[in-house]
């Protein structure tokens, strides 16, 4: 089974309203999947969710909607950065971003990348 990792912006998209993350995943992906939370990425949703402003807000509306929808929690939280969490996973995971670096460095490790464009997944 497929794992698909949203980074950050990805899942302050879904905390803003402005993207339908389940509805886009079942829409492309013919193959079983999960959708998961990286634990870099909770780290960094976390801290965004102390802020007093709109990403602030998003960010615990995404976290809301994480748990609403039980989205399991994996890998390490030991990275700097999510971005540098997403370079280790392996050809069999997915990360779904619009980051042009991030999926740069993604394909040129073999990770896939989902990526979107005007709030629709566009491909892998």
């Amino acid at each position: 089974m497929t794992t698909i990792y949203p980074d950050t912006n990805v899942w302050l998209a879904v905390g803003s309203g402005t993207f339908s993350l389940f509805e886009e995943i079942k829409r492309v992906v013919l193959e079983p999947c999960v959708i998961a939370l990286h634990a870099a990425v909770e780290k960094e949703l976390a801290r965004l969710a102390k802020e007093d402003s709109k990403r602030g807000q998003y960010a615990r509306v995404a976290q809301q909607i994480i748990a609403k929808e039980q989205v399991p929690l994996r890998g390490k939280n030991s990275f700097q950065t999510a971005d540098d969490a997403f370079l280790e996973l392996t050809t069999q995971e997915v990360v779904i971003t619009s980051d042009k670096l991030l999926k740069k460095a993604c394909a040129e490790r073999g990770i896939r990348v989902m990526f979107i464009k005007q709030k629709r997944i566009l491909g892998i």
